[in-house]
């Protein structure tokens, strides 16, 4: 789902102007990657706050990889003080786009998890 949420919010920069972000992304090596993909974490984590601003303390180099990838600047404070804007956005990109294109995936994932489940109930009854 965390993979999801990080499709969605580039999927949603996009959107707003900031380039070909999943092309460059793609692009990209497994190392620069990883490194966007904890930086989207952080900006998921950023938009989906409830802490008040005067808490929360923002670097220049808080997402130096994706301040890279973009076409236009992009920042942790920028992301907070749209938070509810981003916040719809991904959301929205979350359920219109990804869940759809998703969706078969998500149903396997979905099956495994109450298939793993039931084989672990019937080994707790045996054991």
């Amino acid at each position: 789902m965390e993979s999801m949420k990080l499709v969605a919010l580039w999927l949603w920069l996009e959107e707003v102007g900031y380039g070909n972000v999943v092309n460059k992304i793609y692009s990209s090596s497994c190392t620069i990657i990883n490194e966007l993909a904890d930086e989207g974490v952080t900006c998921l984590n950023c938009i989906n706050t409830n802490m008040i601003h005067s808490s929360i303390e923002f670097n220049e180099d808080d997402i130096p990889q994706m301040c890279c990838l973009m076409d236009k600047d992009i920042s942790l404070k920028m992301l907070y003080e749209n938070k509810v804007f981003a916040k719809q956005g991904v959301d929205t990109m979350l359920k219109k786009v990804c869940m759809v294109a998703l969706g078969d995936i998500m149903d396997q994932v979905n099956m495994k998890i109450i298939g793993d489940q039931k084989y672990n109930d019937v080994n707790q009854i045996y054991v």
